[in-house]
């Protein structure tokens, strides 16, 4: 296979280290070097008589659809196998398979054994990704490339990017600005250099990684408020706080309280999806939790819980964010909110990454249905505690649409039926059908 590349493509072809990252600014080639690095590897290995399953992985469906798969089609040479579209994956002629997944869950890659894998884009994977793609190359020793542009200071750059820089022999960092590609027009570099601010022109054009801008909680600093793992005296009182879910995941934290130092450790984190109230009751009961917060938009759960799972101590939890941010925001920057290394891998990434929306002159006022509503809440009165990591908040949804309607803006029709659709799913998948929607939900007369 013959392609021609420019200078920093070569060095990743080159390159004998078996994980790789490589970083680079917007249309730098990147997606097109993972393409290429992946059947070079895969062509080296039938020429040794390696069989086995290799693995495409993009951070959403969209992404792999949109850029990942269509640019690997584009490389791949047809008598070397055929896609098959209902597997989602190629079948090689010689044996072996290239599965090509989503990592919206990671729990998905469980149950492989490949002989390498290309991440694209791997900055929007969780950090729970890289654990399952160790386990997944292990047996062959094989090689993992990882493409992206920067995004949050998260795994990339606290696992990945420290190593390569401490001089690890099994990582390397391979980086070139989008100017470095021969096909970027140098006008456009020098022109969007002028025009965007430094940190976001430097993160989506030089390929730096620089902290994201309105970020919630600025002060939060893994040297400082990550520690290592330690013995807990039984004497700490246990808190809990959880958010349901199904598609997305339901989130349980743990939460710790040293009195004497008025130290708040966080313990414990479950993070799963399509969880059900019977695992969740489970998880709820493994510690002595003194009490533990719910979505108060979730009252028949809780209640369900309370009633036919005996957890007692579970309660709603008022939802006002910008007091649960002002709480959390004062304890980070007294020292006084840590999190046990290893024990809450998500909440570590959301705490990284956790930004206010940039402005955008463009967007209207109407809320998208089908958006996912991030946010991080606590609740520190009276040793009160509560996070919601992920959540579709319908009832906010409605209102959304409500408040549209009567500025006389409007809302597509078909919004109401995807976010009714969404309410009598989510409603049915815990057991509660069409009765649970009157305890979920109130729908203004004038939208029906």
């Amino acid at each position: 296979m013959n392609f021609k590349l420019h200078r920093h493509q070569d060095k990743v072809i080159d390159s004998m280290v078996r994980f790789i990252l490589v970083l680079t600014g917007v249309q730098g080639g990147k997606t097109t070097i993972g393409a290429i690095w992946l059947l070079d590897k895969i062509y080296k290995a039938f020429m040794q008589g390696k069989r086995g399953d290799w693995l495409i992985a993009a951070p959403t469906e969209k992404i792999l659809q949109q850029s990942t798969l269509p640019k690997f089609k584009e490389f791949f040479p047809e008598d070397w196998g055929v896609w098959r579209e209902q597997k989602k994956c190629f079948e090689l002629v010689w044996g072996g398979r290239i599965f090509v997944r989503s990592t919206e869950d990671p729990e998905h890659l469980e149950g492989m054994t490949i002989l390498g894998a290309w991440l694209d884009e791997a900055g929007q994977m969780k950090a729970a990704v890289w654990t399952y793609i160790q386990a997944r190359v292990a047996v062959h020793k094989g090689p993992v490339l990882m493409t992206t542009t920067p995004y949050a200071m998260n795994w990339v750059y606290r696992i990945i990017m420290r190593q390569a820089k401490a001089g690890d022999k099994d990582f390397e960092l391979i980086t070139w600005a989008s100017s470095d590609n021969p096909a970027f027009p140098k006008d456009e570099f020098e022109r969007v250099k002028k025009s965007l601010p430094t940190a976001i022109f430097e993160r989506r054009y030089l390929g730096y990684f620089t902290r994201l801008e309105g970020l919630v909680y600025p002060d939060f600093d893994e040297e400082l408020h990550v520690v290592p793992p330690f013995p807990i005296p039984d004497n700490w009182p246990w808190f809990g706080g959880m958010d349901f879910g199904y598609t997305n995941p339901s989130c349980i934290i743990g939460i710790v309280h040293d009195k004497v130092n008025k130290t708040y450790y966080v313990a414990e984190e479950y993070y799963k999806r399509e969880a059900s109230l019977k695992e969740l009751a489970l998880e709820l009961n493994r510690h002595p939790y003194n009490r533990i917060y719910g979505d108060r938009q979730a009252a028949h759960l809780i209640a369900e819980l309370q009633q036919q799972y005996g957890c007692k101590n579970l309660e709603p939890c008022d939802n006002k964010v910008e007091i649960g941010i002002e709480r959390l925001t004062k304890l980070i920057k007294e020292g006084h909110f840590k999190l046990i290394r290893g024990k809450c891998p998500n909440l570590q990434e959301e705490l990284l990454s956790y930004h206010y929306p940039a402005p955008n002159d463009d967007k209207q006022e109407v809320s998208d249905t089908g958006e996912q509503i991030r946010k991080i809440f606590w609740g520190v009165g009276q040793y009160s505690h509560y996070i919601d990591l992920q959540e579709i908040d319908m009832q906010s949804c409605y209102n959304a649409m409500y408040e549209s309607i009567i500025k006389g803006k409007g809302v597509r029709p078909k919004d109401l039926y995807y976010l009714n659709w969404i309410l009598h799913r989510n409603s049915e998948m815990f057991g509660y059908g069409r009765k649970g929607m009157n305890k979920s939900i109130s729908i203004p007369n004038e939208l029906l």
